[in-house]
């Protein structure tokens, strides 16, 4: 289950609790509370292997650019060595082949960055989305342990009362 729904259960269990009168509190399930904790913990993991994935994207992205490279390489020395019996020809094989290869060298370099950009922006997304996520259901878990709280106080308070008219 995705996050977002996750939040939006909590939110709805606490709005959906029932309101301790005076006090402005909310009495909550704990046990509903805690079960989507345990599985906004399981989420995470999910966004870290997304990120895992991209990486292992970034890396098969590499290889397809060398291999490219090496391709091309050898297509352009494999030309070259057919034209080596005319002179002329050799020297604009050889020149197409170094042009060929700085070509499939900057190409490959472009994948190469673009690749790591790709990788960098999307951890650093997931470990935002993660760290955004966490400091909401750090709050929320927060003010759910206030209003509990508070609605332990005030039944606290309510029975004190009760408790000295007995004694008397």
């Amino acid at each position: 289950m995705d996050l977002a729904n996750l939040i939006n259960q909590l939110e709805s269990i606490i709005e959906s609790g029932r309101k301790v009168p005076v006090a402005n509190k909310t009495l909550v399930d704990t046990e509903q509370i805690l079960s989507i904790i345990g599985q906004l913990r399981a989420s995470i993991p999910k966004d870290i292997q997304e990120a895992k994935e991209m990486l292992e994207k970034r890396e098969q992205i590499l290889n397809q650019s060398l291999s490219e490279a090496k391709r091309v390489t050898a297509n352009a020395i494999s030309e070259a060595k057919a034209k080596l019996d005319q002179n002329e020809l050799v020297k604009e094989a050889q020149k197409k082949a170094e042009e060929l290869l700085e070509d499939s060298q900057r190409r490959a370099q472009r994948m190469i960055e673009q690749a790591d950009i790709e990788s960098k922006n999307s951890r650093l997304g997931a470990d935002a989305y993660a760290q955004e996520v966490l400091y909401k259901l750090e709050q929320e878990v927060s003010d759910v342990l206030s209003t509990v709280r508070r609605g332990i106080e005030v039944l606290d308070l309510e029975q004190q009362p009760a408790s000295g008219e007995q004694e008397e």
